[in-house]
């Protein structure tokens, strides 16, 4: 946390590039990621990418010529790193220097968990969304709910995997108090808790997240599109905190008409809407 308060300095920030310094290597090409990884900090994993670590470069002698984070966090079973590389993109499918994938390193090494994560047959996880612009301007609030949506959707995934395992994750938690608050009209699972600035409609953050997650890059630039509300096919360029100022006074006056009307609109909406989320899964919402 020093090194990196140090290196957002204005001096060095502005003669140097941020990106860069968290990038710097040692004269075994191995960065700050790759030590976070191959030593079991993910917290520093999370931290370092979220500030512009470059997730799968390799290391020229470091650990194992070629390897990247991942190999290193499967060589030493560090199963929270590679939760953390893998919702940042990490490519499971690269090879070290003689050819090995991670999900190989750890096979060898005895991480049967790690390997079953890593296996290039196994369900892709939910990818942190970063090449989006407005994800990078999130406020802090907004971001930790996308962020705790990407988490649980992983988490889905790794129920499914290590299913009958000591490392299979525990299920949610659901609260009964959910059923006195707007429901995403999306999902009819969560509550709203995220508003697209642009139009103000309203989805939980597991539906903004997968929306965000399946945007596909323009083909003439191959930059990541920003994509549209569901709703109103708006082009979405900020997402905040929902407010529910707008929605109390009716919801005071009339909750049982409010839980009335949504379970009439229901069917309606969910054929509707979820249209703009073909391909995303149940598990990301």
């Amino acid at each position: 946390m020093a090194i990196l308060a140090a290196a957002q300095a204005v001096p060095v920030a502005a003669s140097w590039g941020f990106a860069r310094f968290v990038n710097v290597s040692d004269e075994h090409g191995a960065t700050p990621l790759h030590l976070a990884a191959r030593q079991g900090h993910p917290a520093c994993v999370r931290l370092l990418l979220d500030k512009g670590a470059i997730v799968s470069a390799p290391t020229a002698a470091y650990g194992f010529p070629g390897s990247t984070a991942l190999h290193l966090a499967a060589r030493a079973g560090n199963l929270d790193c590679i939760r953390e590389l893998l919702a940042w993109g990490a490519d499971r499918l690269q090879r070290d220097s003689v050819g090995r994938i991670a999900y190989a390193v750890a096979l060898k090494r005895g991480h049967a968990a790690c390997a079953a994560l890593l296996n290039p047959s196994a369900a892709e996880p939910m990818v942190w969304p970063s090449p989006l612009k407005f994800i990078g301007e999130l406020k802090a609030d907004a971001k930790a709910l996308l962020e705790a949506a990407l988490m649980e959707a992983n988490r889905g995934r790794e129920r499914k995997i290590l299913k009958g395992t000591r490392y299979c994750p525990p299920s949610p938690a659901h609260s009964a108090a959910a059923a006195e608050v707007d429901l995403c009209s999306i999902c009819f699972e969560q509550a709203c808790n995220i508003q697209v600035q642009d139009c103000g409609h309203q989805m939980c953050a597991a539906c903004t997240l997968a929306l965000c997650c399946h945007s596909k890059p323009n083909p003439t630039t191959l930059l990541m599109q920003p994509p549209a509300c569901p709703f109103c096919r708006t082009t979405i360029s900020r997402l905040v905190v929902a407010s529910k100022a707008a929605a109390e006074p009716e919801r005071q006056a009339s909750p049982s008409l409010s839980r009335r009307r949504s379970r009439r609109s229901r069917e309606g909406m969910q054929q509707q809407l979820q249209g703009a989320l073909v391909g995303c899964g149940r598990s990301c919402c």
